[in-house]
This record gives structure tokens, C-alpha cells and sequence, in this order.
């Protein structure tokens, strides 16, 4: 708000004026358009007389504090954004909200403006909790806690840091009786879209579905209740969203949901007024979104073995598949090809359809690329077959006649070059390697290095940063599997890391060095640790 004159307060009449015209506010929105109300406080049962009173009492106690106008309207503001969303600051209702304030900043408002307020309990409310910090405004949601059935929460409790896209929103629509979503295909339309999912609304004849209606809600959907019969859900759904920019004018992208065909026509609809429109629905096994705009499709597999069914599963099943080809064969590089076929044989799907079910838009050699503390990938002709490898093996024969397919797998001569210069550093010595011709037609190079001693753990720690920083230069999360670590250091130096830290009387194992350390930070990743540096 502009041009407001600079007022001495409190003015406790206008104070508790603007906080019943804000709960009224709260109130009406709620009861006709939730969704405009923050999902924090969406379940909070404002209808309720005591709940009203509670929170325009505490809404005087706080805003009393303020001396003059313009700090007054600045943490009104504030407290604005914490109840009501970013889009309903864009509304008319907003507007009239301002309008009322503003008025009530600038003048004396009457007994109509204030309502049934009582305003000596206000007076002496402030007058008993004036050292009250600012931020322990109680606020009451729908947990019962407190005795009257509301649990009381600080502001300092509360999520105003809510993150919105400023250039647009998804919404998603949901034909629950047709199809259902749980949380991690949501996740996986997410990535799918451009935009961040923040509406999204499920329609079913609710009294038929059980507990379905809970869950849905606590999971953030707005719920419609649909008659009982024969594609009542579809019926509704289409009308919602045939109309749906009207409601939501940020609204970039929309996600239809249902596997009845009959929702083409909605979709077509929408792409007219300008949206991006994206079909989801149910296959076999599969669940398929098409992106009508460019025709291309993203496959989720419904059925997936328990071993690999998360992106973490899938690497240490890859892992361990390699670990087991290599012991069958005697090879350390293994064809992709191989690998996949393998893979298919043994669950009865491709790499490819799960490395799109976890990562839509990219392909199966992205897997390993992107794991690189994991894999070492490896491609001798530009067009020829990919060679995989684990990291922790690709020393034993890497390959020298072209480098790696991208800076994503670690080059192993340089590393074993950086880490001979290290021992330098360290007043350490290290045999030369050397070349002989292994597996696959590629070179390979075996360490003959002596066994090193270490005389501290300051040493002991330099060396094991070295490593830490050669195997993690070009990955942004600058950390590393334990057991890579201490494989890598066992190649190096010739003792085991373990064998390392008890002659030193360090620790009692690796993992407790690392967690004892203040040089190193030990964290799990799924079902392994992982270091990084302190």
C-alpha cells in the first residue's frame, strides 16, 4: 500500500479492527476458496467462534507492538503471506482485503468495523504479554493438543519460506476412481514437468473410496465429491478443467490424469487457451504421460522388483551384476551390451525403461556416468561398443588408448600420476606402474607398489584427501563410497587402510577414523557410507 500517512500507534481500535477484518477475510476464503488459503493452514477449523477469538486476540497482542503505521502495515504484510498463497494476492477479494486495512490505518474505525471484539480483554492482553517476543504469535491448527481440541504453535514454527516459480504453476487433476497416484509417481511427474506441481485436485464419489479421502487431502489435494455412477469422476473433471486458467491464470502446464480416453477432449481444450497439456494414463504395467504439444512420452513401471525399485537399488544392483560377470569371466571391462541382456534376462525389462521410470528424458549410459565414484565407462571407437567397469577395479586394467567417454570417468593414469607426485609430498616412496596387454584387446596396468609407512594421522589424512579430491573433481557432490576409498588407498599404498589406523592407534576401524576426524564427514547413502571432506 502507497501513500499512507504516518500514524502514531497502537491505536488499539484500529488494531483490533484489522485483525477481525483479516480473520473474516480468512474465513470467507476458506469456505469458498481453500485453495487460496496455505496448506499449513488449510485444516485449521477457522469456523469454529473459539478459534476466531484466539486468533484476532493474538493478532492484537502482536500487531500492538508497533509504533507507527508504516511498521504496522509492514508486518501486516508479513503476516498476510503466511496465511493466504501467492495467488490469492492476485485476486479481487486481496484487493478489497487492502482497501479495508488501508481505510482502517488512516482513520477511527466504527463498531460495525469492529465487529463483536472485546476490546479491553485486547488492552489488557497487550498489557500482559508486552515482553513477548514478536515471533511467539500462537497460531491454532487442527492437532489436539492444548485441551480445547487446537494445538498452539509460534510463528518462529512456521514455514513462511515457501518457494514459488514466479513465471508459472502445474496443475495436476486427478480421476482417482481411474487411476491412482502415490507419492513417488508424483515425484516422477514433477520431473517430467517444467513447471512445480502446487495444485492439485483429485475427484471420486469419496463416501465409496474409504480412507482414501484422508490421505489424499493430508498429501496436499483439493477433494471433489462426485455423484455415484458410470463416469461421473470423468464428467466433473472435465468441467473443472475446461475452466481451470480461469481460476489459476499462473497456470503454465496441466496434468491430466485418467486412463478413460474420453478426457481427450478437455486436453484439447486447454492446449487451445495456451497450456501445455500432459495425458497420464495406465498401460498394463505401465504408466505412460504423453506431452501432447511435442508427442513425445514418459514410461513409469508399476511393477518393479523390490531389489531395484529406487535409483540407489538399481546402481548397487548394477554393482553387484558386474562384480558377478567379472568373477564368471576373468574380464575387469564388460560390454554394455552384455550387461543389458544379462539385466533383461534376469528381470524381464530393459536399463533403459528404468533409468527412465527414475530419470524421465535420459538414457541407460547416464546411469554410470552419473555414478561415477561407482562405474568407469569407457568407449575405444567414437561409434564403437561402451565398456563398464567399477571404479574401485579400474586401475587393474585401465583403458590408454583413448581416453573416457566424457570427464565423468575418471582418467586412471591420471590419477595414478597425481597420487605418485603425492607421495613425494609426503617424503613417501612408490614403485613405477607398468604396462601389459589384458582383456577386451586393452591395455591394462598393474601397480607394483611396496608397502608405505605412515608415521601420523595428519599424514595418513593428507593422503587420504588426495584421493578423496582426484575421485571427486568433476562430481558436484564431492563424495565418496568408504569402501572405494579404502580400496583405492589399499592399491595405492600397499596396506590396507584399516591395518593403517590400528598401528597408529587411530580408531578401531575405517569408519570410525573417518567419523572421528575433523578433516573428513561421514554421512549414509542408502545403505552405505559415504565420505566427504569436513
Amino acid at each position: 500500500m502507497t501513500n499512507l500517512v504516518t500514524k502514531s500507534f497502537p491505536d488499539m481500535q484500529a488494531i483490533a479492527a484489522i485483525s477481525q477484518v483479516i480473520y473474516q477475510s480468512i474465513l470467507q476464503t476458506i469456505q469458498h476458496h481453500p485453495h487460496l488459503i496455505t496448506s499449513k493452514y488449510q485444516a485449521t477449523p477457522w469456523h469454529i467462534p473459539q478459534v476466531g477469538t484466539a486468533f484476532v486476540d493474538k493478532m492484537v497482542t502482536d500487531l500492538g507492538k508497533f509504533p507507527t503505521s508504516i511498521d504496522l502495515e509492514q508486518r501486516i504484510q508479513q503476516i498476510l503471506k503466511i496465511f493466504f498463497t501467492p495467488q490469492f494476492l492476485e485476486t479481487t477479494a486481496f484487493q478489497n482485503l487492502q482497501t479495508k486495512i488501508q481505510s482502517l490505518l488512516s482513520t477511527t474505525p466504527t463498531r460495525d468495523d469492529l465487529g463483536s471484539i472485546n476490546l479491553t480483554k485486547f488492552n489488557n492482553s497487550v498489557a500482559r504479554t508486552d515482553s513477548l517476543a514478536t515471533d511467539q504469535l500462537p497460531i491454532y491448527s487442527s492437532s489436539p493438543n492444548n485441551g480445547n481440541g487446537y494445538n498452539c504453535a509460534n510463528f518462529n514454527s512456521i514455514n513462511n519460506n515457501i518457494h514459488y516459480n514466479n513465471q508459472g504453476i502445474t496443475i495436476l487433476l486427478l480421476d482417482v476412481e481411474n487411476l491412482q497416484l502415490d507419492t513417488a509417481t508424483e515425484k516422477f511427474l514433477e520431473n517430467v514437468c517444467h513447471y512445480p506441481i502446487q495444485i492439485k485436485i483429485a475427484f471420486a464419489n469419496w463416501r465409496h473410496m474409504g480412507k482414501q479421502d484422508l490421505e489424499f487431502h493430508q498429501r496436499g489435494y483439493e477433494l471433489v465429491h462426485v455423484p455415484a455412477g458410470k463416469d461421473s469422476a470423468d464428467v466433473k473433471l472435465a468441467t473443472v478443467g475446461s475452466s481451470i486458467f480461469i481460476h489459476y491464470p499462473t497456470a503454465k502446464e496441466v496434468i491430466v490424469c485418467s486412463s478413460d480416453m474420453v478426457l481427450t477432449h478437455l486436453c484439447t481444450t486447454l492446449q487451445t487457451h495456451g497450456l501445455v497439456v500432459y495425458l497420464v494414463r495406465k498401460q498394463g504395467d505401465n504408466l505412460i504421460t504423453l506431452d501432447m504439444k511435442t508427442g513425445e512420452t514418459y514410461t513409469r513401471m508399476l511393477k518393479i522388483a523390490p531389489e531395484i525399485s529406487s535409483i540407489n537399488l538399481l546402481v548397487a544392483q548394477l554393482q553387484q551384476m558386474i562384480q558377478t560377470e567379472q568373477q564368471t569371466t576373468g574380464k575387469i571391462w564388460i560390454k554394455l551390451s552384455s550387461l543389458s541382456q544379462l539385466f533383461r534376462r534376469k528381470y524381464h525389462l530393459t536399463i533403459s525403461q528404468l533409468v527412465s521410470t527414475y530419470l524421465p528424458g535420459k538414457k541407460a549410459r547416464e546411469i554410470f556416468l552419473e555414478n561415477r565414484q561407482v562405474f568407469v565407462v569407457h568407449q575405444p571407437q567414437p561409434k564403437g561398443e561402451l565398456y563398464i567397469t567399477l571404479f574401485d577395479r579400474a586401475l587393474e586394467s585401465p583403458p590408454l588408448t583413448t581416453p573416457p567417454v566424457t570427464s565423468s570417468a575418471q582418467n586412471p593414469t591420471s590419477l595414478t600420476t597425481n597420487i605418485a607426485v603425492d607421495h613425494q609430498e609426503l617424503a613417501l616412496t612408490i614403485n613405477n606402474s607398468h604396462e601389459t596387454n589384458g582383456n577386451n584387446g586393452v591395455k591394462e596396468m598393474t601397480d607394483v607398489t611396496n608397502k608405505i609407512s605412515f608415521r601420523s594421522q595428519k599424514e595418513l589424512e593428507t593422503a587420504l584427501v588426495k584421493i578423496i579430491n582426484q575421485i571427486t573433481q568433476n562430481d558436484h557432490t564431492k563424495a565418496v563410497y568408504v569402501g572405494v576409498l579404502g580400496n583405492q588407498f589399499s592399491r595405492h599404498y600397499g596396506s590396507k587402510v584399516t591395518t593403517v589406523i590400528k598401528s597408529l592407534k587411530l580408531a578401531s576401524s575405517f569408519s570410525g577414523f573417518l567419523e572421528s576426524s575433523a578433516v573428513f564427514k561421514l554421512t549414509k547413502d542408502a545403505q552405505q557410507n559415504v565420505v566427504s571432506l569436513a
